[in-house]
């Protein structure tokens, strides 16, 4: 029903896609497994539209399809559920699904809300499941919004369906409950594609595979014909055997400078211990949804835990807050560095002494000296490449950007740095040089936190990695076990 034929997308820098063939039938569920940067995400993309291929052919139904948008995609049939739902948050049930269509339009232009609103309860009914489509969608919650996306989906008559990491968001009854609905679908001859981390979701729902590894296709297979472990080793592309790990050098000494005691943050991430020391590299990774992020969140006091307790140079804090994180020396580095770590509009000696300016200020007024002294000291530490420290910070490389922010927390003299996805958006080149500073921080005696999806960046950088699922502590491997295939077993939960 729907065939992808050499199939190839690039990026600078990177090719995402690389010459993927592979064919999904009708009214059957297809898994669509790899680990990240394996590109997946973007070869749905271009089967739904939202990105246009470079070369290849895109087949639906005997024709050959070029699709120049979403809303194109949608016209021919395919829709997609996205991770992050594409609803209109003010907007009610029955608007939302069928958004940009003007099927209800009567001859004077007006929308006939009544025949819509009909229309748009016949397709939940299908669900088995009641939702008051008439209040706005925020009002809902995940589940329903979810089942508000999957009936916009195919409101159009849609012969291909594909859901992104669907039950991310979902408890298990709801999970259960949509694996019903995408059952329903196939049986009524929909082809659904299946992007997921969770392996037993695919041995449950999925009646064929298909895995990519670097951009390309590797194998499809009926999920009774190939395992986990199977499944786990074609990710990788390598055997455990064949791994040599030279293990991280250690600074680490005996002095605790972190340690966490059954933390929990409602369903998020459940009774989580561990302690991290100073001179050490310790890294937390796991499946999408896993909670690593709001651990690290937890530990600067931007997510409050529901119970455990936190404990920061050895002091037990009754009430964590970001005021007390950096009181007690604790650096957070976020993830969206544009939004959460940088002013991008402000010069780069700006962001860099931001941290400092409330003790370099005497009687109202900054020393502008020792500002630009400090900012030019950071610049040549970092080797932050710049044309002037009045260059706004939202002109730098991401890389760039990365090492602003560690150089604002170290003018602060941090001694914890809490790091989540360190070098996303950044160049391998960059990537290493971050790496080397975060190694180097634990040698000058700092304690380090890892947050990071990319297990290269783990087994690079970290003494010890903890491995979460579903917000639980599953597994913890130090740096001399962790070998790619072997952190994505007990990630998987093959072992």
């Amino acid at each position: 029903m729907l065939k992808l034929e050499h199939i190839c997308k690039s990026f600078p820098g990177v090719k995402a896609v690389d010459d993927v063939t592979f064919e999904i039938k009708k009214g059957e569920i297809h898994a669509l497994l790899g680990h990240n940067g394996a590109g997946k995400s973007t070869l749905v993309k271009i089967i739904s539209g939202a990105y246009q291929k470079d070369a290849g052919t895109v087949t639906l139904d005997d024709e050959v399809i070029t699709l120049t948008s979403p809303q194109h995609g949608l016209e021919k049939g395919i829709g997609m559920v996205y991770q992050e739902l594409d609803l209109i948050p003010d907007l009610n049930g029955s608007e939302n699904i069928f958004l940009g269509q003007r099927r209800f339009r009567n001859r004077m232009g007006f929308v006939d809300a009544k025949a819509r609103d009909l229309e748009a309860e016949s397709l939940i009914r299908q669900f088995g499941v009641e939702i008051d489509l008439q209040i706005p969608v925020k009002k809902l919650g995940v589940s329903r919004q979810q089942l508000i996306a999957i009936a916009k989906a195919i409101s159009r008559q849609a012969k291909v369906v594909i859901f992104d990491e669907p039950t991310a968001a979902l408890n298990n009854v709801e999970a259960e409950r949509l694996f019903g609905i995408m059952r329903k679908l196939a049986d009524a001859g929909v082809s659904l594609i299946l992007i997921t981390h969770r392996l037993d979701e695919v041995f449950l729902i999925a009646d064929r595979v298909t895995l990519m590894r670097d951009g390309k296709w590797v194998v499809t297979k009926e999920t009774g014909q190939i395992s986990m472990k199977e499944i786990v080793g074609a990710l990788t592309g390598v055997t455990e055997e064949e791994q040599v790990r030279t293990a991280n050098q250690s600074s680490r000494t005996e002095e605790k400078l972190v340690s966490c005691k059954n933390i929990s943050f409602g369903t998020v991430f459940q009774d989580v211990s561990f302690d991290l020391y100073r001179g050490e590299v310790l890294g937390i990774t796991g499946l999408i949804g896993c909670g690593a992020t709001e651990i690290a969140k937890a530990l600067f006091g931007v997510c409050k835990i529901d119970r455990g307790e936190i404990i920061l140079l050895k002091d037990k804090i009754e009430r964590m807050t970001p005021e007390a994180a950096v009181r007690h020396k604790v650096a957070y580095i976020s993830e969206d560095r544009k939004i959460e770590g940088l002013n991008l509009i402000g010069s780069v000696k700006d962001n860099i002494t931001l941290t400092m300016i409330g003790e370099w200020a005497k009687a109202g007024f900054l020393n502008r000296k020792k500002e630009m002294v400090k900012a030019e000291e950071m610049v040549r530490k970092l080797d932050i490449r710049v044309a002037g420290l009045e260059q706004a910070a939202g002109t730098l490389s991401g890389g760039n950007q990365q090492k602003i922010i560690l150089a604002k927390w170290l003018l602060k003299q941090a001694e914890i740095f809490i790091l989540c996805e360190p070098t996303r958006g950044i160049d391998i080149g960059t990537k290493r040089e971050i790496h080397k500073i975060i190694r180097k921080l634990a040698q000058d005696g700092c304690a380090v936190l890892v947050v990071s999806s990319e297990v290269e960046e783990i087994i690079d950088t970290c003494d010890r990695v903890m491995i979460l699922y579903d917000g639980k502590t599953r597994g913890e491997l130090s740096s001399e076990e962790c070998v790619k295939k072997r952190m994505l077993d007990v990630m998987y939960g093959v072992e």
